[in-house]
C-alpha cells in the first residue's frame, strides 16, 4: 500500500477496568489495514479510512465509561524511545520517515 494512501494514527486509551486488549483486535483487522500494540493502552494503526471511520470501529468495543483518543500522526516532528522493531515498522510505511540512533544524534546542534 501506497503511504499517500493511507494514514497513520496514534489511539490511546484508558480503561475503568480491565483492559480490552483482545476485544479491541476487530477494530484494527480490516485487510487494508496494519497496526501495532506498543502496550495495552496504545495502538499505531496504519490504514486509508478517515478518523471517523476508525473511531466508528472503535466506539462500539468499548464501554461507556471507557476513553480514548484517536489522531493522525504527522512525522516531521516524531520523536521517543521505542523497541527498533516499531521504528522498522513506520519507516516501512512511509520510508525516511523516522530518523533514529546515530542519524538522529547528527541533527542535534553543537554540545547535546
Amino acid at each position: 500500500m501506497e503511504h499517500n494512501l493511507a494514514n497513520l494514527y496514534h489511539i490511546s486509551f484508558v480503561f475503568k477496568g480491565v483492559p480490552k486488549v483482545r476485544d479491541l483486535e476487530p477494530a484494527f483487522s480490516d485487510q487494508e489495514d496494519d497496526w501495532v500494540r506498543l502496550s495495552p493502552f496504545t495502538w499505531l494503526l496504519w490504514s486509508p479510512k478517515p478518523a471517523m471511520f476508525v473511531y466508528n470501529r472503535i466506539r462500539p468495543l468499548i464501554d461507556d465509561h471507557d476513553l480514548f483518543f484517536l489522531s493522525k500522526v504527522e512525522l516531521g516532528a516524531s520523536v521517543g524511545f521505542l523497541p527498533p522493531w516499531v521504528w522498522d515498522w513506520i519507516n516501512k510505511k512511509i520510508p525516511g520517515s523516522i530518523r533514529t540512533g546515530d542519524e538522529m544524534k547528527r541533527l542535534l546542534p553543537p554540545g547535546f
